[in-house]
């Protein structure tokens, strides 16, 4: 059976996303970062070690991009690039003491805005919609990597 699916649905999904990151991105100002540098301080503290190309995935920014935004937090000191042990050609990405500091300052501010945007909801709705998005983003990237090369 088919699931009947509003239309608006989609388009609000994608409103929710931009304003949050609206919000983040005009909280985390007041500190001198955009709401992308955030991001990568966070991506970066979750996950030590992560590669450059990993980390545009996760953004879903073209690898370019993410080199811009990390040169901008290496020149703050928030973010070092090691060299992979094993491949000399690939970067990998580390917190420094700052960059640390700074996740601690802007954390809050990213946590605020999904208190702001959960309002109303119970923890039982919160866990709900956790599982909903994390089921839709599986099935979105389980299609895309069953695609050939050339269609994606």
């Amino acid at each position: 059976m088919a699931l009947k699916i509003d239309p608006a649905l989609w388009y609000s999904i994608g409103d929710v996303a931009r304003l949050i990151r609206q919000r983040i991105n005009e909280q985390a100002s007041v500190l001198g970062l955009s709401q992308g540098q955030a991001r990568v301080i966070n991506y970066v503290f979750y996950e030590p070690g992560l590669k450059q190309t990993e980390l545009a995935d996760r953004l879903e920014v073209r690898p370019i991009s993410v080199v811009r935004l990390i040169d901008s937090l290496v020149e703050l000191g928030a973010v070092e690039r090691r060299t992979d042990p094993v491949d000399r050609r690939v970067f990998r990405l580390h917190l420094t003491p700052r960059g640390e500091e700074i996740r601690r300052e802007v954390w809050p501010i990213m946590i605020e805005q999904w208190h702001v945007a959960m309002q109303g909801m119970s923890q039982q709705d919160v866990n709900r919609l956790e599982t909903i998005i994390a089921l839709m983003k599986d099935n979105l990237v389980d299609r895309q990597r069953a695609q050939p090369e050339s269609v994606k």
